[in-house]
């Protein structure tokens, strides 16, 4: 799977301090890594009356 590898760096995430730096940046690449899955779960709900750009933040954000 093209995701297979979040698991992973969530587990690795939970090791860390969650004031160190070390976990922001695992946090960040974990953010970075699945930017490209919510925008496409944002594409599968485009045209069911809210704009893209709502759903692709709601996906982004929550």
């Amino acid at each position: 799977s093209e995701y297979a590898d979040v698991p992973d760096m969530f587990r690795e995430l939970g090791k860390a301090d969650p004031d160190s730096e070390e976990f922001r940046r695992r946090r960040d690449r974990i953010i970075e890594r699945c930017l490209p899955l919510a925008d496409h779960i944002a594409r599968r709900f485009e045209g069911r009356g809210e704009s893209r750009d709502d759903l692709t933040q709601v996906a982004r954000v929550g």
